[in-house]
């Protein structure tokens, strides 16, 4: 009995991880933020037109608006 009940389980455990293997849906994402600096009294001030880069496999760039808010989305399919 106990041989059986670790069979069941080491089966189960590996249909599960064969099911999130084939995920290869694409894989959405984004990055938003806010570029300022900050003076020595804690004051923050934008920096508009600021360059925004993002590194990795597919880097991305833009440049923050007039409030300095600047952000990137992905929308990939994944590569296995």
């Amino acid at each position: 009995m106990t041989k059986i009940l670790a069979r069941l389980v080491i089966s189960m455990g590996l249909l599960g991880a064969c099911a999130f293997a084939g995920d290869t849906g694409p894989k959405t994402g984004a990055v938003q933020g806010m570029v300022f600096t900050t003076d020595a009294n804690g004051s923050r001030s934008v920096l508009p037109g600021a360059k925004v880069s993002l590194n990795g496999p597919t880097p991305a760039e833009t440049s923050a608006d007039a409030d300095g808010v600047g952000g990137i989305a992905r929308n990939e399919s994944c590569s296995r």
